[in-house]
């Protein structure tokens, strides 16, 4: 996550900070901003790929406050963590098999 909000000439509330913070350590996988009509969108670094955006990722969040911005994230990254999760569960783990 680009940590742009250490602009001097950027007020933003001391508890959205420690939010910033946060949620930099959590998700570096996405950019933050706040926009001119001070709601706040995430991007993400690389893109979906097609199989991705057809289950649900999205490249791009807006929300109204950045607490709901942060909830937005974490949906998505479980969205895609359920894509990995077989990876490491272990050898012949695989969706959709059953022992």
């Amino acid at each position: 996550m680009t940590r742009w909000w250490n602009d001097p000439e950027l007020t933003i509330a001391p508890e959205d900070v420690r939010r910033l913070e946060a949620m930099a350590a959590l998700h570096p996988g996405w950019d933050i901003t706040r926009r001119e009509n001070k709601t706040w969108r995430a991007e993400r670094c690389c893109r979906p790929t097609r199989r991705q955006e057809s289950d649900g990722l999205v490249a791009r969040l807006d929300a109204e406050s950045l607490a709901e911005l942060g909830g937005l994230i974490a949906a998505q990254e479980r969205k895609a963590a359920g894509d990995r999760l077989w990876l490491i569960a272990g050898p012949g783990v695989h969706p959709g098999r059953t022992p």
